[in-house]
Order: C-alpha cells, then sequence, then structure tokens
C-alpha cells in the first residue's frame, strides 16, 4: 500500500512539473502580444506630433517682450515695443528707427535652440508696417550656425544666403521660401540651426525709416 502512494505521488510531481513548465512559454507569449500592442500606440503618439498645413511657430514673441535685433540700439537703429501697428488679436508690435547713413539691422539675431529650427516648416512669415510713402530696399543676410563659424569676424560672402528685398509702405507681408535657401557658396543652409536674418546695404541709407515689425514666424504649408 505504502508503495502504491509513494508512486502516485511521484506521477503527481511529474504531471504538475510538466504543467508549470508547460505554462511559462504560454504567459511569456501573451506578454510579448502585449509588447507588440503597444508599438501601434507609440508610432500613432509620434505621428500626432507632426505638423499640419497653417501650423506656425513664433520666431520672436514681442508680447513677451522680445525685440528685433535681440533689444541692441546704437547710432544707427532704435528697437522699442509699440501698441502701434499691433497685429490684429496681439498686444504690441516692435518700432524699428532705421537711421541715415546705417548700413545694417539685424532682424533676427543669434537665435538658439527650438526657435531655430525651422526643418519642418516651409515659409519664415514677416509681417510689417512701414510709414511713409517710399520704399526701402535693401540687401539681405540669411544664416545658420555654419555661416558664423567659430567667431563673427570669420564670415564670408560664400557662407551665407543673400537676397534682396524691398520694404514697401504700408502693412505688408514678406514670404520667405525656406526650400530654396541656399549660400552663395552652394551650400543647403542648415535649417535645423538657423541663426539670423539681416538687412545689409553696403551704400548706406540715404534717409530715416520707421518699421512697426508686427510678427515673424515660421509657418507650414
Amino acid at each position: 500500500m505504502k508503495k502504491v502512494i509513494v508512486l502516485l505521488a511521484g506521477v503527481f510531481l511529474v504531471m504538475n512539473s510538466f504543467l508549470y513548465a508547460a505554462d511559462k512559454p504560454e504567459k511569456a507569449v501573451k506578454s510579448k502580444v502585449k509588447t507588440e500592442k503597444a508599438e501601434p500606440d507609440e508610432k500613432a503618439e509620434e505621428g500626432a506630433k507632426s505638423l499640419k498645413t497653417g501650423d506656425r511657430m513664433q520666431v520672436i514673441k514681442f508680447d513677451k517682450g522680445e525685440l528685433l535685433a535681440d533689444g541692441k540700439t546704437n547710432k544707427f537703429f532704435e528697437t522699442s515695443l509699440s501698441k502701434e501697428k499691433a497685429e490684429k488679436g496681439t498686444m504690441y508690435s516692435c518700432k524699428a528707427i532705421l537711421k541715415k547713413g546705417g548700413k545694417g539691422f539685424p532682424i533676427i539675431e543669434g537665435i538658439k535652440g527650438k526657435r531655430g529650427d525651422w526643418k519642418d516648416y516651409d515659409t519664415l512669415v514677416v509681417k510689417y508696417f512701414l510709414e511713409g510713402d517710399k520704399p526701402m530696399s535693401s540687401g539681405m543676410i540669411i544664416a545658420d550656425q555654419e555661416s558664423y563659424g567659430e567667431k563673427w569676424e570669420n564670415w564670408k560672402y560664400s557662407s551665407y544666403c543673400s537676397k534682396r528685398y524691398t520694404f514697401l509702405p504700408g502693412e505688408n507681408t514678406w514670404n520667405i521660401d525656406l526650400t530654396a535657401l541656399v549660400t552663395n557658396g552652394g551650400r543647403n543652409l542648415d535649417l535645423a540651426n538657423m541663426r539670423t536674418v539681416a538687412a545689409y546695404s553696403s551704400d548706406g541709407r540715404e534717409e530715416d525709416y520707421t518699421i512697426y515689425f508686427q510678427a515673424i514666424y515660421v509657418e507650414k504649408e
């Protein structure tokens, strides 16, 4: 009788071990299935972050107290916040007084981080109001981090993109196609590391100009 009991106990232990071993892979499979099911959700979350047509990123926020030219003022230009000519829905514009004889005026200067990452956008939009009845024509410099080199003095004509733009009297918009920005040396600008947009004229301005900059942003087309 004792032998029978011992034999039955041994059979029970073997069967129990077999069932436990068979159960482990099943749990592993279930766990794997759960992991695989999570992947589409992660991809959907990434897709939700993609930009839609009309999405914008403000490069300079006037309502936050930010100014053109990084807030600098000198004998050739002055910048200040103004409630005049502000874009609808905003409080301030940036008033820029560009003085006679001045050659340059940095609109966007030395931006970094997210504000300088334009790679997912198609257009840089500059909205402005030029006082008076005379247009202001100027050369424009558009530059990325590589344009700078290690120092400002290292700039070369071949390292940045040159354009020409005429600011027209009244309220207007200047749209810059980001996909077409190429340096004078033939290099595509690095849109993930943009730094500067500046007006520059080798001859100097013939008179004073006052421009109210209403908004500066990049936009997805």
